[in-house]
């Protein structure tokens, strides 16, 4: 069976890290390594890791952000696959064996990835639709961009995925400057020479946005986003790969709703023809902005006049 290296980026996460690490000390099929880069915390959090010593590696080191502690650990990793887990989440008991049983019996595959649960305060959502729940898809996703994508929409998440170590070194793993969007642009690379991954539906682990997370901080979250989505842009100009496009404007439809949800509608109105050349929320766009105009007093003739100049409306 493969040998499975577990990379914990952590950062003044005191109050969760034991969890994650129980998580994974719980685990069915036991890891080969368990690595937690230690993010220059200034809580407890190194304390706290010391406890472990003897069924950890962990490297302490200046902050520099999550993809940089999560490309320290893949600089250490041994092992034949690196599963990825966030200090703040916790895996299901079997999520190791369901990742090695599926890419031992799908030797075609290099990647995989279970279901999370999203948690934030007493709220929790699945990120697979009813389709794939009905289907009961497991095994070998034949199409990154169409089949999980497009026609299930479930999402690849770094605390469900498990990736062949020499994959994520070719890639030259996360991109650092990127602070928003990161792991689907290593996502995108990754499935545009590996177009195949596993996938497990009754793999569900859990993901907890937490108040001091980058997923629920929207201060510079539009500009984070659409500074990662040109990344993607770029990655993707030259291939021909079936799904690409609609992945794209996937991405771009994400990104504009980010926008409207956080009341970016001046950086929303300078960017008006990438959202017309993917044909993107020009309805909601207007909805919202007229919305947005009118709770900050503006009378309907004022409006009109705005809309008329800055969206030819």
């Amino acid at each position: 069976m493969s040998k499975i290296s577990v990379i914990i980026p952590t950062y003044n996460s005191a109050d969760t890290v034991e969890n994650a690490l129980q998580s994974v000390f719980k685990q069915s099929y036991q890891p080969f390594e368990v690595i937690v880069v230690n993010d220059g915390s200034t809580d407890s959090t190194a304390q706290i890791l010391s406890k472990y010593q003897a069924q950890l590696k962990v490297l302490h080191k200046a902050n520099g952000g999550a993809s940089s502690a999560r490309n320290e650990g893949i600089r250490l990793a041994t092992g034949d696959f690196i599963a990825f887990l966030d200090a703040d989440d916790t895996w299901h008991p079997h999520h190791l064996r369901y990742a090695t049983e599926t890419l031992s019996e799908n030797p075609n595959i290099h990647w995989y990835t279970g279901v999370i649960r999203k948690s934030k305060g007493s709220s929790s959502k699945m990120n697979y639709s009813p389709k794939s729940k009905e289907a009961g898809l497991n095994g070998n996703v034949r199409n990154f961009f169409y089949d999980a994508f497009i026609n299930d929409g479930f999402l690849v998440s770094t605390t469900s995925v498990v990736i062949k170590t020499d994959i994520l070194r070719d890639l030259k793993g996360f991109k650092e400057h990127l602070t928003t969007g990161e792991d689907r642009e290593l996502w995108l690379r990754i499935a545009l020479q590996y177009p195949h991954i596993g996938y497990n539906i009754s793999d569900v682990n859990n993901y907890n946005i937490m108040p001091n997370s980058l997923s629920s901080v929207a201060e510079r979250r539009f500009e984070r986003r659409v500074k990662a989505l040109e990344e993607m842009r770029k990655e993707t100009e030259q291939s021909r790969l079936d799904g690409i496009e609609e992945f794209m404007k996937q991405e771009y439809d994400r990104c504009f709703r980010v926008g409207i949800r956080d009341g970016k509608f001046r950086e929303l109105i300078e960017m008006k023809e990438v959202w017309q050349n993917w044909n993107i929320g020009k309805k909601k766009f207007v909805l919202n902005m007229y919305c947005y105009l009118g709770k900050n007093g503006l009378n309907g003739e004022l409006i009109n006049k705005i809309m008329a100049k800055c969206y030819g409306y």
